[in-house]
């Protein structure tokens, strides 16, 4: 969309595309041009602030998963620390990373 000065007139053009081709279609002159133009300017700037505020919002999810994320981590690693903890004080052992009752030797007296 734009503004022209042609002589001492002010001209508004809409801009619109037919496959690769680019046509100007008179839309008004004078004040109504202007009017017109301010428009499309407060269009422009209001498509503007609408993009930036779903931009914000979708960096705000994305920091709050990646929170998210890391506390499930955080509880997942204590949950197998106490589990670790849990198998060794029961007399267990990591054999190939399976876990597996300690043998006990067995005394013979005579």
């Amino acid at each position: 969309m734009g503004l022209e000065r042609r002589g001492n007139g002010h001209y508004y053009y809409e801009k619109e595309r037919d496959g690769e081709k680019v046509r100007s279609v008179y839309a008004g002159k004078g004040e109504t041009a202007l009017l017109r133009h301010q428009l499309g300017i407060w269009k422009k700037r209001e498509e503007e602030a609408e993009k930036e505020a779903k931009s914000r919002q979708k960096r705000l999810e994305t920091q709050g998963e990646a929170e998210l994320d890391s506390l499930v981590e955080t509880v997942c690693e204590t949950a197998r620390l106490l589990t670790d903890g849990l198998m060794l004080v029961n007399g267990y052992h990591q054999h190939k990373r399976q876990w597996r009752k300690k043998r006990t030797a067995k005394i013979k007296i005579d």
